[in-house]
């Protein structure tokens, strides 16, 4: 009772404060997982798997906590990137240096095709430049990112070069693929082939 009690005082502390900077300190308390409260929830998926207790909430939120508790992601890793779910994913699989850089918010060194790179904070990195710099265990280096640039341009100029432009000619009775005509006669012939 006694809790309840101080919850509802605390409620109604807040519906009365103008006080914005400790409003805005509350919220932040309460919005985010502390670095202490992902261990504590660490150790608590570690416990309930050894007495094989199913927990039902989401896998991917629930497999990050497992890997804080057996010592594969540092706990603040989770803690400061709750709010970046690809970037969490991409860092938990790095070293736990790596993973350490990237909970402090390290800018990351960003290759970029001319030869030059750019340093970007990892929390400002966009889904494209996530994938550039890292792979599945480690920070690229700037060879590798610039390698994946290539890659990346090549399969972007693979998917955007026209195809043929394909033209009805009237006078000729075909078609114009290209630069090149096919008349209608030509056009059955091939199509006869293929329907033996």
């Amino acid at each position: 009772m006694t809790k309840e009690i101080t919850i509802e005082s605390r409620i109604k502390a807040i519906e009365v404060s103008e006080d914005t900077s400790w409003l805005l300190a509350r919220f932040e308390e309460k919005f985010t997982l502390t670095v202490e409260a992902v261990r504590e929830l660490a150790a608590i998926v570690k416990r309930l798997d050894e007495l094989d207790v199913e927990l039902e909430i989401n896998p991917k939120i629930l497999a990050h906590f497992r890997k804080v508790a057996y010592g594969q992601v540092i706990p603040e890793l989770v803690a400061n990137l709750q709010g970046s779910p690809a970037l969490l994913n991409r860092a938990s699989m790095l070293p736990l240096p790596d993973q350490q850089r990237i909970a402090n918010d390290e800018p990351i060194q960003l290759a970029l095709l001319s030869g030059d790179h750019r340093a970007v904070s990892p929390s400002e990195m966009t889904p494209r430049e996530l994938r550039q710099a890292f792979n599945k265990s480690a920070i690229r280096t700037n060879s590798e990112q610039v390698g994946w640039l290539r890659d990346e341009q090549i399969k972007t100029q693979a998917k955007t070069r026209a195809k043929p432009a394909i033209a009805l000619d009237g006078k000729r009775k075909g078609i114009v693929v290209g630069d090149v005509f096919i008349s209608t006669k030509d056009m059955l012939g091939y199509l006869n082939q293929l329907s033996k």
